[in-house]
């Protein structure tokens, strides 16, 4: 009789034992997920910065696109309007040079 009373406190005991470690577990079990629900979030919020940069950055590079575009645009505006020009001066040097001999 006795025996089986300590068989039961035995069993008893190890059950408890049993019940904290199962409540350890979950407890770090739940504090695990909850780091990593924060980890999701996190990289969810750098997704979206990193996609709002990469926008920005979209934007500024077809800015920068266009410039150089309305630059090579201008640049070659002004050779050309050289080109004339220096036509022009030399038929009027010609001219010139006609008129003195």
């Amino acid at each position: 009789q006795d025996q089986r009373k300590n068989d039961e406190a035995s069993i008893a005991e190890l059950s408890s034992l049993k019940d904290d470690e199962i409540q350890s577990l979950k407890e770090n079990l739940d504090s695990k997920q909850l780091n990593l629900d924060d980890a999701v979030e996190e990289m969810k919020r750098w997704r979206f910065e990193h996609e709002k940069v990469e926008k920005e950055f979209t934007g500024f590079k077809k800015e920068h696109e266009k410039y150089a575009q309305m630059t090579k645009e201008e640049a070659d505006a002004i050779e050309t309007e050289r080109i004339n020009l220096d036509r022009q001066l030399s038929e009027k040097t010609k001219e010139v040079e006609t008129l003195n001999t």
